[in-house]
């Protein structure tokens, strides 16, 4: 009669569980990326319709040469407190990346005119291949393939 398992059979069944778990785990870490460039593109449309608001009243868009989040600053960027200062009316708060402040990741603002603004965001996921490609901008090259531009002013240095 059987008592108990050997110690054997319990590092068999614990090394299985844990390849089980590290399997999963990477296949759930590109879903992951997927939805935070989602939450991204959805970002990006509500400061687009911010930006609209702002220049129905304004007449101009935010001058702000360029803005971008990030640790710096306190975690205001280049500018990106100017333009939740900005916009703040229209959209309280301004989106950040999903991922937080760091440096890998961004959003960024660009207006060089009154009529003119552009916003561009790094994706994750190559899954928006097609969006950047298609967005119109200048990053729609193999080496920029990750950056996603909408707005009537799509360049970017």
């Amino acid at each position: 009669m059987h008592k108990g398992y050997t110690i054997i059979e319990l590092l068999i069944v614990t090394f299985i569980i844990g390849l089980l778990v590290a399997l999963i785990a990477v296949a759930l870490q590109g879903n992951l990326a997927k939805a935070r460039d989602a939450k991204r593109l959805a970002d990006l449309t509500q400061i687009q319709k911010a930006l609209a608001l702002y220049y129905d009243t304004n007449g101009k868009y935010p001058p702000i040469e360029l803005a971008k989040t990030g640790p710096e600053n306190d975690g205001c960027g280049i500018d990106w407190c100017v333009l939740r200062d900005s916009l703040s009316v229209y959209l309280n708060p301004l989106p950040n990346d999903p991922l937080g402040l760091q440096e890998e990741y961004r959003y960024f603002y660009s207006s060089s005119s009154d009529d003119n603004y552009g916003l561009m965001v790094r994706f994750e996921s190559d899954s928006n291949a097609n969006k950047v490609i298609n967005d119109g901008g200048v990053h729609n090259d193999a080496a920029t393939l990750e950056y996603y531009e909408v707005g009537s002013q799509t360049i970017y240095e």
